[in-house]
């Protein structure tokens, strides 16, 4: 394998099914020269459940709930040493209290490593950030309207940067949206697809190893891979 390829899912790979199909065909060709990784805000099941739903090629990990989880192909165990190291001085109980003090509603599935709610309200988001500066958290605004609190050392980019290190390869990420900043920015290479939002375009302008896509969706990352010739 050369190196880890690491891919956001909703409206980065899934969202137009011919540049799907693109990929799975391209990547198909040259599957034993990625270590094939899809990470997500979704849970485990849901990613799973996408996989099959779509078509997509069976990845070699997952990463689950905004880079706080890792499971690996086949059996889907999860990888404990991440949760031992993203674990530390995660205070969860002390941030739910903190939020109830808040009109926020929160999210339906409750998961270990993350407080998870709706808000749209971006003068909240800032009032929530202030009222947990002195906790080593990360705050993802995402799509403006999904809040995700978690451990600083978790989120999309630092899981990235922990499978780098384990698997000893070079990372090529691809995003489309705020909670994919911290991984596009962390990682070796990175792709941005053509359909990002324009304010995440702006942001990333200044980091030369992001490659901005014209192509949208999956083509998108397909046109990326060839631009780093990753694909050769």
């Amino acid at each position: 394998m050369n190196y880890i390829l690491i891919s956001d899912l909703d409206d980065t790979l899934i969202g137009n099914d011919e540049s799907l199909q693109k990929f799975n065909n391209v990547m198909s060709s040259l599957r034993d020269k990625f270590f094939l990784v899809y990470s997500s805000g979704r849970f485990k099941e849901s990613i799973l459940s996408v996989v099959q739903e779509h078509g997509l090629l069976e990845p070699d990990a997952i990463i689950s709930n905004v880079g706080t989880e890792i499971y690996y192909h086949p059996s889907w165990n999860e990888d404990k040493n991440w949760e031992k190291l993203i674990g530390e001085n995660w205070q969860k109980k002390e941030i739910l209290s903190i939020l109830e003090n808040f009109s926020v509603e929160p999210q339906p599935y409750n998961k270990k490593f993350t407080a998870s709610y709706y808000v749209e309200d971006k003068s909240v988001v800032e009032e929530i950030r202030k009222n947990l500066k002195n906790y080593k958290v990360q705050i993802i605004h995402t799509k403006s309207y999904l809040l995700d609190i978690i451990p600083d050392k978790a989120g999309k980019g630092n899981a990235a940067r922990y499978l780098k290190k384990k698997k000893a390869l070079s990372t090529i990420c691809s995003g489309d949206s705020e909670n994919d900043i911290d991984m596009l920015t962390k990682c070796d290479f990175s792709i941005l697809v053509g359909n990002a939002e324009e304010r995440v375009k702006k942001q990333l302008l200044k980091y030369d190893k992001i490659y901005q896509a014209t192509s949208e969706y999956a083509s998108g990352v397909i046109e990326g891979l060839h631009f780093f010739k990753a694909t050769n």
